[in-house]
């Protein structure tokens, strides 16, 4: 049991140190694609089974310890979502594609025009005693 955490531990301690904010700033883009973010999830789920795989040569029978390949890759892929998730959370506005203005005036008409028609549906309730 404490091989599987000190092998937990290290996947998380070598997988936070190679995604931190060091690498990101070195990006050009600041808005990852759906594409980026894949191969992100999939890359860090290859490392994690890369690592689980490197943890074999420490047993004297590794056919017998195969799981930790599985375990890493998991592992991998679930900080892998975990990274893409929090860098599309705290991702600014400012950097939102712009909305065009041909759309942004057509939502803008169709809401006043709902605001505005006398036909609207009417919703209220009333109390009697």
């Amino acid at each position: 049991m404490a091989t599987r955490l000190n092998i937990f531990a290290i996947a998380v301690f070598v997988c936070m140190t190679a995604f931190g904010p060091v690498s990101q700033a070195q990006s050009i883009s600041s808005t990852p694609s759906t594409k980026q973010q894949l191969s992100t999830i999939i890359f860090a789920g290859l490392g994690g089974g890369v690592l689980g795989l490197s943890t074999l040569s420490f047993y004297g029978r590794p056919q017998d310890r195969l799981e930790n390949i599985g375990v890493g890759f998991a592992i991998g892929i679930i900080i892998g979502v975990s990274y893409t998730t929090y860098q599309a959370a705290t991702r600014s506005y400012v950097d939102a594609p712009p909305v065009e203005p041909e759309l942004q005036l057509a939502g803008e008409s169709r809401f006043q025009q709902a605001i505005s028609q006398q036909d609207a549906l009417k919703l209220g309730w009333n109390w009697s005693f």
